[in-house]
């Protein structure tokens, strides 16, 4: 299949007259992951009796924080089922009650690269657009959304993350993403510019795992958004099911945003700097992915 990006979706419109090109900031290498396998009705789990459990999310979380291990990152934390909570995935300047994802070591945005591997599902309608994220622990919030509860990388609220990566269903969504609805989980002054995750359903295997395992492993240096669609795309037997990669990249300059895709890498992150104004974003995608769960890219 061939990749294509879509026009740009732009908060403000501007003429860009100039380039500048900023030293990588000296940051520290830090990468947190969650996998929750376990759903339904038993005591502190999030779902309801007909939520199915998941086989391969805890082993997503493993063998990704393994990669960062191997590589030699300062900070790598892992937290599986109800050790994953609400507050790991809300921010404080969005629900100061249960946010805290600025916690270390436990929230999303404490780290510089986050994994979540679980439940998702997208709203599209005149309700809003954004997408949802199953927990694992429901002694606070159950769900985590793009729109009320998500915002990484602002400084406001302590928060680091430069990439996310949503190992879900509908976490990078074509229509959402249309409607702007990715714009919420950053501030344009923010550190976030790299949202990874799927248009359509996604799928629970140890096929996925493996795909998973050599996406991590092979994007240090580059290919942070370009591996991740090569990696995870497959197509089953069927029609109408292929798991469809997708990647919204937020910058300043659309140039910055296609570097980051294709030349950045967790070692080297910063094609789009954090001193970047990410009012813009460009989203990646296999031209004629065809998934369950959405419509043909």
């Amino acid at each position: 299949m061939t990749k294509r990006t879509v026009i740009p979706r732009s908060l403000t419109w501007a003429l860009l007259t100039a380039l500048v090109v900023a030293a990588p900031p000296a940051d520290a290498a830090e990468v947190v992951a969650f996998g929750i396998d376990q759903f339904g009705t038993a005591a502190n789990q999030c779902g309801s009796a007909t939520t199915s459990d998941l086989s391969y999310s805890v082993a997503f979380a493993e063998v990704f924080a393994d990669a960062f291990r191997d590589e030699g990152w300062s900070s790598v934390e892992e937290w599986h089922d109800a050790a994953v909570d609400g507050r790991d995935w809300i921010d404080v300047g969005k629900d100061p009650g249960d946010g805290a994802d600025a916690v270390d070591p436990f929230g999303a945005d404490h780290a510089d690269v986050a994994l979540l591997s679980s439940h998702g599902s997208h709203k599209h309608s005149a309700d809003g657009y954004y997408s949802n994220f199953t927990m694992g622990d429901d002694d606070e919030e159950c769900y985590a959304s793009t729109r009320d509860d998500i915002l990484f990388g602002d400084a406001a609220s302590g928060g680091d993350l430069e990439v996310a990566i949503l190992a879900t269903c509908t976490s990078a969504h074509y229509d959402v993403w249309l409607d702007s609805g990715y714009f919420d989980v950053r501030t344009s002054n923010g550190k976030l510019s790299t949202w990874l995750g799927f248009h359509g359903l996604s799928y629970d295997s140890s096929t996925d795992r493996n795909r998973l395992e050599d996406y991590a492993q092979d994007s240090f240096f580059n290919g942070l958004g370009d591996n991740w669609l090569d990696e995870m795309h497959r197509n089953p037997w069927g029609a109408d099911n292929t798991q469809c990669p997708t990647a919204v990249i937020f910058c300043e300059f659309t140039s910055d945003c296609d570097s980051q895709f294709t030349w950045g890498g967790f070692d080297d992150r910063f094609k789009v700097t954090a001193s970047d104004s990410k009012f813009r974003s460009r989203f990646y995608y296999l031209d004629g992915c065809d998934p369950a769960g959405g419509p043909e890219l």
